[in-house]
């Protein structure tokens, strides 16, 4: 490696970069930005912070929601809040604390209890067999060109699932699945120099239904 230029013959300005450490097989999984500094006199400045991690004294919890008849297992200690508008609610069931697109993780759930599943099935259906094949998740305007989505079995019901670039800093993941009368749509976001971080799944994977509160 040939060496590194730390002077600037005009005005004499320090070299500065950032580098972002992702680590998500270490115990807990996480994230580390790295600040590099190469001052005129050759004097080499390093500093580090979490931009975010686990704690490994929190273990994952399974929150119950009877009015929607579900619960789900989250890696935090705070349950996630319901944001109600009209038949449907949305939940915000993770967030890394970046707020960052090219270090933000994060995660949610939205709920439309007034869903016929049979009639979401056949369109989802009729979708996936059209030439070209349309946009089926929600951020369709913002994106050059369709995303490829594929019909997949969860847990023995039939679910339809994408995972898309959103844009330059961004990817994104979404899964659909209409059960007794209410559509299930799961959405996450994570730096696109990344594959789909595994607390993703591990989410997304916990989701099971429980007796709802809901009358249809």
């Amino acid at each position: 490696m040939g060496n590194i230029p730390v002077k600037d013959d005009e005005n004499g300005h320090a070299f500065k970069a950032a580098v972002f450490e992702w680590r998500p097989n270490g115990t807990p999984p996480a994230m580390q930005r790295h600040d590099i500094t190469i001052h005129p006199d050759g004097r080499i400045e390093l500093n580090s912070e979490w931009i975010w991690r686990t704690n490994p004294e929190s273990p994952w919890t399974e929150y119950s929601y009877p009015r929607h008849g579900f619960a789900i297992t989250l890696p935090q200690a705070r349950a996630p809040e319901e944001n109600d508008e009209n038949d449907i609610a949305a939940y915000d069931l993770y967030w890394n604390g970046s707020r960052d697109e090219d270090t933000q993780i994060s995660a949610r759930l939205i709920v439309n209890t007034r869903t016929d599943c049979a009639s979401w099935l056949i369109k989802y259906r009729k979708a996936l067999n059209l030439n070209p094949p349309v946009t089926l998740g929600d951020y369709s305007m913002t994106l050059d060109k369709p995303i490829k989505t594929h019909e997949v079995t969860i847990k023995g019901n039939p679910a339809f699932e994408g995972e898309f670039s959103l844009n330059v800093w961004s990817r994104a993941y979404f899964r659909q699945q209409c059960l007794n009368g209410t559509l299930f749509a799961f959405y996450a976001l994570w730096p696109r120099s990344q594959t789909k971080p595994a607390i993703v799944d591990g989410m997304f994977d916990s989701f099971r239904l429980i007796s709802s509160g809901i009358k249809k």
